[in-house]
């Protein structure tokens, strides 16, 4: 099996939204509780404006530079939530969510709104053979996502990291159990390569894979060639 360290890589922003300059990090970071909530009533708010997007350096001495955070809305579909493991086995990355029942905040019932993302495997209808963007949520995110269609509540909603390098520092999830400066190891393709990465699915969890012609011959449920490609993976220490 290969491994890459997710401080190797590099994610393309490609979710709508301009940052807000007026925003930083949070105060109890990107995975407090305040913010990372799971609606309880169907007029409750959630604390930040859903897309709030919001640009940060991180001093990691293994991926300095700057990174992105953008407030989206988790839909835990047939109560499979976003726990600590799930982050070392792929089953945290997330991208559009295409089921009926996350219908929410929208009159137009053909479409999901384009903030409300899910996990990336089969069996939960994610978007990522269209093009779209992946995202990493920063805390674990645990919701009714069964019955919000009906109730008007249930999801959950929290800071997810988008673009730039991995803030190892600033996230704990990212550096996993181990707590390793790297930040945690996960499965790739075994032909892994520098440059642009695409997401395949799998029954259970996602994949990453070079993003180059041969891989999107040989596979299906790619998001495919730049500019789909969702990042870029540096693989020459890793």
């Amino acid at each position: 099996m290969t491994l890459i360290n997710l401080g190797y890589i590099t994610l393309n922003d490609g979710f709508p939204g301009g940052i807000n300059p007026n925003r930083s990090v949070p105060t109890d970071g990107w995975d407090n509780t305040v913010d990372n909530i799971t609606t309880t009533s169907a007029d409750q708010e959630p604390p930040v404006p859903v897309g709030t997007k919001v640009m940060a350096y991180s001093d990691n001495p293994h991926a300095p530079g700057y990174y992105t955070m953008q407030y989206l809305m988790f839909h835990d579909y047939s109560s499979a939530p976003i726990n600590a493991t799930d982050y070392s086995i792929n089953g945290a990355w997330c991208a559009h969510c295409d089921i009926s029942d996350a219908e929410k905040y929208t009159t137009d019932f053909s479409a999901v709104p384009w903030y409300v993302v899910s996990k990336c495997y089969t069996a939960v209808s994610s978007d990522i053979t269209q093009g779209f963007p992946v995202a990493l949520p920063c805390a674990t995110l645990d919701g009714d996502g069964s019955v919000v269609f009906v109730t008007g509540y249930g999801d959950t909603y929290g800071w997810f990291w988008v673009g730039g390098v991995c803030p190892l520092d600033d996230v704990s999830h990212f550096r996993g159990q181990s707590d390793t400066s790297q930040g945690f190891d996960f499965s790739v393709d075994t032909l892994m390569r520098n440059g642009p990465i695409m997401a395949c699915m799998s029954a259970a969890w996602m994949k990453i894979a070079s993003a180059d012609m041969s891989d999107v011959a040989d596979a299906t449920g790619n998001i495919g060639l730049p500019p789909y490609a969702f990042g870029h993976a540096c693989t020459s220490a890793a």
